[in-house]
């Protein structure tokens, strides 16, 4: 069976209101089941691993009830769900929350562009926001003071001060286009506190030989996560002697592959899980 993980940062998202990217597993006889997860506004790091982990729980639970198989799970997430599934397989037992530390076995990991580095993402431009929202241990930095605009000479007939009537019929801006881009917050640089629970919430942290064979793909032009993460992982998992394949989609972004490469990622994904006995 496959335990399916949504992304969003962890800081939004929900699970899939739908089965249609299911229909692989599907076709090869296994079931999904869609987890939930608290994310940084209602609970920081590492509560949306625990969530997982307590998800599978309850499949291993009631296994006998849905005809799951609790000895053949597979963890599938995309993104932050890339995250928390290679957790879901690599977490040692003492991460496991009071309540949920009967876990089923997990086989195989099906890891979408996630990070496993979560200390790096604390610092990389395309992570770091959401990556401190998540840890939840400081706060940003406050803004920039912002040079004070010039006044606009008044124009005939006009009050002093007043903006020229261009402006106000948007002849000047005619697409409504914001005057300047927001700027995402500055963060300050991790405090030790901040590497020590990214650690522990890293993937990478908890490598060790016999692992749950690993199915990696990445786009090598990620802007979201560092995707030098995804080659550092295949690079840990093969110095540990553990089962892995790498798809890179090259000019690949963060996801949103083109219909070919979402096809071929899914073709190899699961000759990966045949080739390591899980179907």
């Amino acid at each position: 069976m496959v335990i399916q993980i949504h992304g969003g940062g962890w800081i939004r998202g929900d699970r899939p209101s739908g089965s249609g990217s299911f229909g692989p597993f599907f076709a090869a006889g296994m079931s999904v089941v869609a987890v939930q997860y608290r994310n940084a506004i209602d609970a920081p790091a590492p509560a949306a691993v625990q969530d997982v982990l307590c998800a599978m729980s309850w499949v291993k639970k009631n296994a006998a009830k849905y005809n799951f198989d609790p000895n053949k799970v597979v963890t599938w997430g995309g993104s932050a769900g890339g995250h928390l599934a290679l957790m879901a397989g690599y977490a040692p037992a003492s991460m496991d929350p009071p309540g949920c530390t009967d876990q089923p076995k997990v086989v195989a990991v099906i890891d979408m562009f996630g990070a496993s580095d979560v200390a790096e993402s604390l610092t990389f431009h395309g992570s770091m926001d959401f990556t401190h929202q998540w840890i939840g241990l400081d706060l940003p930095l406050p803004p920039d003071s912002a040079p004070a605009a010039a006044a606009t000479p008044p124009t005939p007939g006009s009050a002093p001060g007043s903006a020229p009537a261009a402006a106000s019929t948007g002849a000047a801006n005619p697409d409504a286009m914001p005057r300047a881009r927001p700027q995402p917050p500055r963060w300050p640089e991790p405090t030790e506190a901040m590497l020590a629970r990214a650690r522990e919430v890293s993937p990478l942290t908890y490598i060790h030989p016999g692992l749950p064979p690993t199915f990696i793909i990445n786009g090598d032009q990620d802007h979201t996560y560092n995707p030098t993460q995804s080659y550092k992982l295949k690079a840990a998992l093969d110095a540990a002697h553990v089962p892995n394949e790498e798809d890179i989609v090259v000019g690949g972004g963060h996801g949103n592959f083109s219909p070919a490469e979402n096809q071929k990622g899914t073709i190899l994904w699961m000759q990966f899980l045949h080739d390591n006995g899980v179907i």
